[in-house]
This record gives C-alpha cells, sequence and structure tokens, in this order.
C-alpha cells in the first residue's frame, strides 16, 4: 500500500512539474528573458520600403463619349406599348418617353423583342416567353400564341398552327389589348406569368435618347 502511494505522489508530481516546465517554455516562446513581452505583441503591418511618394494624376482622364451608357430607363409594359401604339414597326426605330421625361428611341429586334425572347427578364428564375409561346403552338400550352417573331406576334393567339389564318389579335389599343391584360393580371396568375407587381417593378434600360432639334439661327 504504501509503495501504491509513492507512486502516485511521484506521478503526480511529475504531472506538476511538467506543467510547469510546459508554462516556462511557453514564455521563454513568447517574450523571451524580457518580462515586458513585447515579443507577443501582434506584428505591425508595414510596407517593405520605408516611404512611398504620393500618387498623383496631373488631370482628369479625357474622354469623347465613346462607350458611355447612354440607354433610356422604362418600364417594360410601357416599352412594349410604345411600340404596339407606334404601329408594331418591325426594322424601323419607335419613339417613347423614358421615366425621366427623355425623348426615345428603341427598335423592336433590339429592345422590345427580348423581353419575350430571354429568360431571366420578368423575374428570377423566369423563363423566356418563346419557351411556350412559340411556333409549335401546343393548345394546352401555349393557347395558340407564339412570340418568336413581330409577324407571328401580330398573327394573334388561337391559331392550330403557323400557317393557319389570322387568329385572336393580342394587340389593338394596348393598355386594352389581351397582352397587357395577361402581362398585368393580378388574379388567377398563369404559370410562368409574371404577377402584377412583378410587372409594375421591371425597370429596363433601352434604347437611346433622340438627339435634341437643331435650331436654325434667324438670320
Amino acid at each position: 500500500m504504501d509503495d501504491f502511494k509513492k507512486l502516485l505522489y511521484r506521478m503526480l508530481a511529475g504531472f506538476a512539474i511538467l506543467i510547469v516546465v510546459f508554462l516556462s517554455l511557453a514564455f521563454l516562446w513568447s517574450c523571451g528573458f524580457d518580462f515586458s513581452c513585447k515579443r507577443a505583441a501582434p506584428p505591425v503591418a508595414r510596407t517593405p520600403i520605408p516611404t512611398l511618394s504620393a500618387a498623383h494624376i496631373s488631370s482628369a482622364p479625357q474622354t469623347d463619349g465613346v462607350g458611355e451608357f447612354t440607354k433610356c430607363k422604362v418600364r417594360a409594359v410601357d416599352l412594349i406599348g410604345a411600340w404596339v401604339e407606334a404601329g408594331t414597326p418591325d426594322a424601323d426605330a419607335f419613339p417613347f418617353t423614358d421615366m425621366n421625361g427623355a425623348s426615345c428611341q428603341a427598335a423592336f429586334d433590339t429592345d422590345v423583342f427580348p423581353l419575350f425572347n430571354e429568360s431571366q427578364v420578368w423575374y428570377h428564375g423566369a423563363s423566356s416567353c418563346t419557351a411556350c409561346h412559340n411556333s409549335t403552338l401546343a393548345a394546352n400550352r401555349s393557347a395558340g400564341l407564339d412570340l418568336s417573331s413581330s409577324a407571328s406576334i401580330l398573327a394573334g393567339s388561337g391559331r392550330e398552327s403557323v400557317d393557319a389564318a389570322q387568329g385572336s389579335s393580342i394587340l389593338g389599343s394596348w393598355y386594352t389589348s389581351k397582352l397587357y391584360l395577361s402581362l398585368t393580371m393580378s388574379e388567377n396568375v398563369v404559370y410562368g406569368h409574371p404577377s402584377l407587381a412583378q410587372t409594375e417593378t421591371l425597370v429596363v434600360y433601352a434604347g437611346a435618347p433622340l438627339p435634341p432639334p437643331t435650331v436654325t439661327p434667324t438670320p
């Protein structure tokens, strides 16, 4: 029994000595023999060069305007409406007024058609309109409406094939048209269509401002 006690005491004493040695080594590693422990302070981030001359730009960069952002800010439904009210031109530019009151012009192919043909436009995760409304004209999916070109948009809905005669018009007077009402439908929203909130808040940058009219000086 006495031998066991001696062994236990020796183990406890050895453990205590190990702790003391460990703490001593840790202190010496961090602080050395300096009790102010400056070596343990975090290093100061410094540039490898003692001094650097201040950067200086002699003059502001000059620009001739090339590459500057010049598109107009407009609600998507108002842009489509301007195209409709202008007579749905295919290749010619049509006028519209942007949200800042500026007179602008846009084109169907570059400004209106992407609203139908590109995904992620009307809301996050949205498919393109033409994913359903295309030349296949599946009755249970597209309502016989093809939005893949200006001509097919003008052909209307309710067609059984691309060769079918004129269907039911979706344009006419814009704010009472089937297309506008479908885009701004607030109840019973068709799957894949944007909600009223998404339609009202969708703002796009399209077209370009019209140049100011030139004034001929009076002689």
